[in-house]
């Protein structure tokens, strides 16, 4: 290599050099940009809730579980009747892996005597997308370990697209800029509670109830058992326990038929008996199956729907609570407790 091209090489190194550091200067500023706008003009009303819940949350009764607790449970309904200070900390699309993440992170800070855990019947069932919106603890990661544990589950590169200041806040980008550009305040807060009106449009000609030998019949199909979500359900359950913070897991309302007798059900149901932990089984209830217009899609009830689905959760909630009554828990599969 004559002296020319040692000169060249070297004018590439310096100027690979200098890109690669302006790249993390940039990286830096604008991640410190987004993380002070993250934690204090976010209008992201999920991520709010979600700082509230590991920063603020002091309600004694704290419901976790994803969209179909967030649109089917009302906390002041059941503060109402239970006299217990209540909050909704549910958030849209994610699974048992995001709970059990989050359980340890609420605990370390705050100790509620009660915890309603709502799980699908297809909660333990391997689905892509509940890895994919793990990313929704990227804020967290450096602070708790139980964070990292479960974002790492996402891919083996997690610690090192940690490395990015941006990174953790990317899914907010677009929020945060809106907020700044218009100006725009954040709503209140509110209970964690998000009402959806919508009533949903059913062909008169579908049959709405479907039969359980039907079900037994066309509804069979499993999907693949995720090993990580079971050992995560587990871990949940221990740690309530361990803290001395009463767990009711319930499942909502819905009209679909998927996973009503799966594996995952079963699954579920088993490591709930194990641990004495109530499974209030809401969802094939006939008076919900009955009323189409309390839904709007399948497997989420609307405004009306969430209200009558409250106050019926919230007397089966006191009832259990207050140990007066005969009411008795079922935990057998496919069938709803009645309180009565």
């Amino acid at each position: 290599m004559n002296k020319t091209e040692r000169n060249n090489w070297k004018r590439f190194l310096l100027k690979l050099i200098s890109f690669v550091l302006i790249l993390v200067v940039l990286d830096f500023a604008f991640g410190a940009i987004l993380e002070y706008f993250y934690w204090n003009h976010n209008g992201d009303r999920y991520a709010r809730h979600l700082q509230y819940t590991v920063k603020e949350a002091d309600e004694d009764l704290i419901i976790m579980g994803s969209s179909h607790a967030m649109r089917s449970i009302n906390p002041a309904i059941l503060e109402q009747k239970t006299g217990i200070k209540s909050y909704n900390a549910a958030q849209a699309a994610q699974s048992i892996l995001f709970h059990n993440a989050l359980l340890p992170v609420l605990l370390e800070r705050h100790k509620p005597s009660i915890i309603v855990l709502e799980l699908a019947a297809w909660e333990l069932d391997y689905m892509p997308i509940h890895y994919d919106r793990l990313s929704f603890l990227l804020p967290y990661y450096k602070d708790y370990s139980e964070v990292r544990q479960t974002v790492d589950l996402r891919s083996r590169f997690e610690n090192l697209k940690m490395l990015s200041r941006i990174y953790p806040y990317n899914s907010s980008i677009l929020t945060i800029l809106q907020n700044v550009l218009t100006g725009r305040e954040n709503p209140p807060l509110g209970n964690g509670f998000d009402t959806h009106p919508t009533v949903m449009k059913i062909d008169p000609n579908e049959k709405i109830a479907i039969s359980d030998s039907a079900i037994a019949a066309g509804m069979n199909q499993q999907l693949r058992q995720d090993s990580l979500k079971l050992a995560a359900l587990i871990d949940f359950c221990q740690t309530a326990n361990k803290q001395g913070t009463e767990l009711i897991v319930v499942m909502t309302p819905k009209l679909k038929t998927l996973g009503i007798n799966s594996i995952s059900l079963k699954n579920i149901s088993k490591i709930l008996n194990a641990q004495n932990i109530p499974l209030l089984n809401y969802s094939r209830d006939p008076e919900f199956l009955q009323h189409p217009e309390w839904f709007y899609d399948r497997s989420h009830l609307n405004t009306e729907g969430a209200e009558h689905f409250s106050h019926k959760l919230a007397d089966t909630l006191k009832a259990l609570i207050n140990k007066n009554s005969d009411y008795t828990i079922s935990q057998k599969m496919n069938e709803t407790p009645d309180p009565g």
